[in-house]
């Protein structure tokens, strides 16, 4: 059947139309140069990447005729598909049990340096921490962070993390290490900083040095009495209580201006502790410098002793004659320049004697100016440690000292506190209104706020032995500061070496300390100040 011609022309013109399409359609399928892609009867193999690290599974293979979208790599090398940190050309870690760098070998190849010696590898897997410089044996994890040098000191990839500079009281010290200023010890306080001028009598640590100097004449500052051995009531040894506890505040609970000496040799130089020869000690504490005793009956003999008439003259001309230790300056001590040597963790003799060896289990002369009360003199007993402020028939032993006296120098605050300007202590002005036993004298003291202070404390034998005063007459005691003292006993925190159910009591109506039993009942004064520490 012939098809009429319009109908036979677009049948035509639609054929053609399908072919063309038709070519266009394999032209863009082979990119224009043909096919790269497998026909469909030629497939390729195809492997699983699970951790998508670019290495497939060789276990998980699929066959497609192209590369599939998705998890499918045509590499199949991978030994854990399920780590992306393992597979070929890794690095293989030291001493974790895997083979990380699928060579069929685990820990084969790895390489743990520690070159600085500090405990921490260079390497990831070999049981520490990574070391970032393995050059310095300062710097490796959990090394504490030193502030201010640009450093990462402990390897977490941070340098001077946490680290902060204060200067809260603006005196220009900053209160932490390594911040290029000396570390100042109050940063609430200007008046205090490393090297500032100590002020007298303030009972602080103005310049930072650990101690509350006395900055007067003869650096008069009360030292430590040596007790480092806490007790009860009843004497027994206890372990020193805590704050809060039954008998802290006793004297050992404190270490307040530690003893320090330095031996001397006859022309006045140091020599070391384990020197086996020296003639003079100096206090490092109060700055008195002293004649060490001999036993080659010379004049400084331990066995020479004197009457008080003849010993204050003929004594220490002798010691100035021959210029002892290079010195015409000796003297006799006070009664408080001699209960400063006590050591009252000692007895018989009380005193130090590494340092002080050749010392008479005996009272030694002390002198006080002619015309007092007492006579001119007093003396000490360096069996126990006892001091008195008036004569006693008989011969005494002499212990020469050179060196400024120390003065008495009060001031009343007008608070309800004095202070003595020679020892840098403020003392309360009154005393407790009853008597207390010695563990009750402790408590209240530890308990007391006064004048907006409250480390108020029971004063050692020796700070309680300053207050006396002997240039003054009725008691041994400026009463114009101190109204209420009594004509009886005052408790200290020192407990009597060789009698401990006592401590260690001073009568201020003659001068003198008494050891006391601690369950009777004494007069009780507080004391503050002082360069104080726990031990």
């Amino acid at each position: 059947m012939k098809l009429p011609s319009g109908l036979y022309n677009g049948i035509r013109s639609a054929g053609l139309l399908a072919i063309i399409m038709l070519g266009l359609v394999s032209i863009i399928g082979t990119g224009g140069g043909g096919s790269n892609s497998p026909s469909s009867d030629e497939r390729m193999t195809f492997y699983r990447d699970v951790d998508m690290d670019g290495y497939g599974d060789p276990n998980t293979s699929a066959e497609f005729s192209y590369r599939p979208l998705g998890e499918y790599v045509s590499d199949n090398t991978d030994c854990d598909d399920e780590n992306a940190n393992v597979h070929p050309g890794v690095t293989e870690l030291c001493d974790d049990g895997i083979d990380n760098n699928c060579d069929g070998y685990i820990d084969v190849g790895c390489i743990c340096t520690d070159d600085d010696g500090d405990g921490y590898f260079a390497q990831i897997g070999c049981g520490t921490g990574v070391d970032c410089n393995d050059a310095d044996a300062a710097i490796h994890p959990g090394q504490a962070e030193t502030c201010w040098d640009d450093v990462d000191n402990n390897c977490n990839g941070q340098a001077d993390e946490g680290c902060t500079c204060t200067d809260a009281d603006a005196d220009g010290f900053y209160a932490e290490d390594d911040c290029g200023t000396a570390v100042d010890c109050d940063d609430t306080d200007a008046v205090i900083y490393p090297g500032g001028p100590e002020l007298c009598g303030d009972g602080k640590d103005n310049d930072c040095d650990g101690r509350d100097y006395w900055c007067g004449p003869g650096d008069a500052i009360v030292p430590d009495t040596g007790q480092t051995t806490c007790y009860n009531n009843a004497g027994r040894r206890i372990t020193c209580p805590v704050p809060g506890q039954a008998f802290y505040g006793q004297d050992a609970s404190y270490a307040i201006n530690p003893p320090s000496y330095t031996k001397l040799d006859g022309r006045g130089d140091e020599l070391p502790d384990n020197a086996a020869e020296w003639v003079m000690v100096r206090d490092n504490v109060t700055g008195l410098i002293w004649e060490v005793k001999t036993d080659d009956n010379s004049i400084h003999d331990q066995y020479r002793s004197y009457a008080p008439s003849y010993a204050a003259d003929a004594f220490i001309d002798l010691v100035n004659a021959e210029q002892f230790g290079g010195f015409s300056d000796w003297r006799m001590p006070t009664v408080k320049e001699l209960l400063w040597l006590v050591d009252s963790g000692r007895y018989a003799p009380a005193i130090n004697i590494d340092y002080f060896p050749n010392t008479v289990k005996g009272s030694y002369l002390a002198f006080m100016d002619p015309g007092d009360y007492t006579g001119g003199s007093g003396s000490v007993d360096f069996l126990s440690g006892r001091g008195l402020y008036f004569s006693q028939p008989g011969s005494f032993y002499i212990r020469a000292v050179r060196g400024e006296k120390s003065s008495s120098s009060l001031t009343d605050n007008g608070d309800g506190t004095v202070t003595d300007n020679d020892t840098g202590l403020m003392w309360s002005q009154a005393s407790a209104s009853n008597t207390k036993t010695w563990e009750n004298a402790l408590a209240w003291c530890e308990n007391l706020v006064l004048s907006d202070y409250n480390d108020w404390r029971l004063p050692t034998i020796k700070e309680l032995v300053s207050l006396v005063d002997d240039d003054v007459d009725g008691l041994f005691i400026d009463a114009g500061y101190f109204p209420d003292t009594t004509s009886s006993y005052y408790w200290s925190s020192t407990t009597s070496a060789d009698y401990t159910d006592g401590a260690w009591a001073v009568n201020f109506a003659y001068g003198m300390n008494i050891r006391g039993n601690k369950s009777v009942f004494y007069n009780v004064r507080a004391v503050r100040g002082g360069q104080v520490a726990n031990p």
